[in-house]
């Protein structure tokens, strides 16, 4: 009997830190999550400041720049470039978050403003709304996307840096939005969106990569540029669960604020018809409460197509209670029965 109890103690005590230690962002040999550099910085030159009057934006409109994660080859796919670190469940975490050629790299309207980055492909902006909370705690931008250097049939995917401790994923590793503590951003199939937040609680929601743009951000994904500042920038609600991550039990709905029309930046503002033969997608809900009726697929990113490393924080959550549960019982019960016996 002790023999038998020896040998299960063996199992779990190797068993126990896999289980148990479900990030690799924050251990310190595999420390390259949020670790920015060239070519992994995202950067919103027109909100830069913590905070800035309705008047102050207004003064600033000429320098209405900004920079997305983008795959580095002209039609590469999204996913393939999201490169995942950090939580159990990421792709990466075998390969310790090392930078690869295929990882996502930083387009920006003007390359100056960040280190390594490229200059955004011409025309890929049709629209930006860029909005920003009052407290300067939030800020986001939303838009449309022109057929130019994503395949058009990509439905896409996306990337983000959120999470504190063992929930803590980044995608791509390293990357990063200057200012901002985290942030998500997705995009493909004709829209784009992303989200800085600075640190508070509970900060910027990566749950929501199955349920595209429209949802995952509520914003104006109209035609258009744009710039405001609204009351505030609520975060998005998640999934009911993680094997259904377009069921909701409410919604946030978009910010209301006053809007300033600002020009395009260079090179973008362009329209280029978007072609694509992807059939419309709807999301169902399981209780009949706040969910959109239909979201076409140029506004949405198909399960199937999204990010094939997701997990929602609530899994990792239950992964590591559960290692914990077996460190407790390789440390406390299984000596006493021990003892006892």
């Amino acid at each position: 009997m002790v023999q038998w109890m020896l040998r299960i103690i063996t199992v779990l005590i190797v068993l126990a830190p896999s289980t148990v230690i479900a990030d690799y962002c924050n251990k310190t040999v595999y420390n390259n999550c949020g670790f920015g550099g060239p070519g992994k910085q995202l950067a919103i030159v027109a909100f830069l400041h913590s905070s800035l009057s309705h008047t102050d934006l207004l003064h600033l409109s000429k320098v209405n720049n900004f920079c997305l994660f983008l795959p580095p080859n002209a039609g590469d796919e999204v996913v393939t470039s999201e490169g995942c670190c950090g939580s159990s469940w990421c792709t990466r975490r075998p390969q310790k978050c090392a930078p690869i050629a295929t990882d996502a790299v930083v387009f920006c309207t003007n390359p100056n403003l960040a280190p390594g980055a490229r200059s955004m492909p011409p025309n890929l902006i049709q629209s930006a709304h860029l909005v920003k909370s009052q407290d300067g705690n939030t800020i986001q931008i939303t838009g449309l996307l022109n057929n130019v250097w994503l395949d058009p049939t990509d439905l896409g995917g996306q990337y983000d840096f959120s999470g504190t401790g063992i929930w803590q994923v980044n995608s791509p590793p390293a990357g990063i939005l200057q200012n901002y503590a985290e942030f998500v951003q997705l995009v493909g199939n004709g829209i784009y969106c992303i989200q800085g937040c600075r640190y508070t609680s509970p900060g910027c929601n990566s749950d929501n990569d199955f349920s595209g743009c429209t949802v995952a951000i509520p914003g104006d994904y109209d035609t258009g540029f744009d710039i405001g500042v609204a009351a505030s920038l609520p975060r998005q609600n998640s999934p009911i669960n993680n094997k259904n991550q377009t069921a909701y039990s409410s919604l946030v709905p978009a910010p209301t604020y006053q809007k300033t029309s600002v020009p395009p930046p260079p090179g973008q503002g362009g329209f280029i018809p978007f072609i694509t033969t992807q059939t419309a997608v709807t999301t169902t809900t399981i209780i009949a409460i706040a969910t959109p009726a239909t979201i076409t697929a140029a506004t949405t990113l198909s399960p199937a197509a999204a990010r094939s490393d997701s997990g929602s924080e609530q899994t990792d959550r239950v992964r590591d209670f559960m290692g914990m549960l077996v460190v407790l019982l390789c440390t406390i019960v299984i000596p006493l029965f021990l003892m006892i016996a």
